[in-house]
């Protein structure tokens, strides 16, 4: 099962997204300004695994999670919108987050 969060007041369901593929050269603040302009989207987490982390040139996994409050169909649309795009040369992919 998916993650969603709600809380009593009715407010539209929390979901956590995995965001894949992201460059080498991007930083943690192009990744929030990339995302900032879409609504109810927040990047809370990004994650980068360096094979030797006092290199910053080492290669890396890069993934974030962000937040989204929002009706499924608009998570469905902001994940086919981002999902397979490219951006600095690497190719994002865009899934609900699977559960901890």
């Amino acid at each position: 099962t998916k993650k969603e969060i709600s809380d009593s007041t009715g407010a539209k369901p929390q979901k956590r997204l995995y965001i894949g593929g992201i460059p080498k050269l991007v930083t943690e603040d192009m990744i929030k300004s990339r995302f900032a302009a879409v609504p109810n989207i927040e990047v809370k987490e990004i994650y980068i695994a360096r094979v030797d982390p006092n290199d910053p040139k080492s290669e890396s996994k890069r993934f974030a999670y962000a937040s989204i409050r929002a009706e499924q169909g608009a998570v469905d649309a902001f994940t086919k919108l981002y999902q397979g795009t490219k951006w600095a040369g690497a190719v994002m992919r865009i899934e609900e987050a699977k559960d901890d």
